[in-house]
């Protein structure tokens, strides 16, 4: 089984979340989002995924 997911909030609690994903047999990240943009920036550069910016 597949599924797709999407982390929003890119603080420090995000870490937890993006090795959780890593280790789902199956599991896709496919956007992060996060209000501060230097945060996000550097979870698309690390993640390389498309940003969802929070407005």
């Amino acid at each position: 089984m597949s599924t797709t997911a999407a982390v929003i909030g890119c603080g420090d609690v995000s870490a937890v979340h993006f090795e959780a994903l890593a280790k789902l047999d199956g599991a896709t990240l496919v956007a992060v989002c996060d209000s501060d943009p230097e945060r996000l920036a550097a979870a698309v550069a690390a993640r390389g995924v498309p940003a969802s910016p929070i407005t």
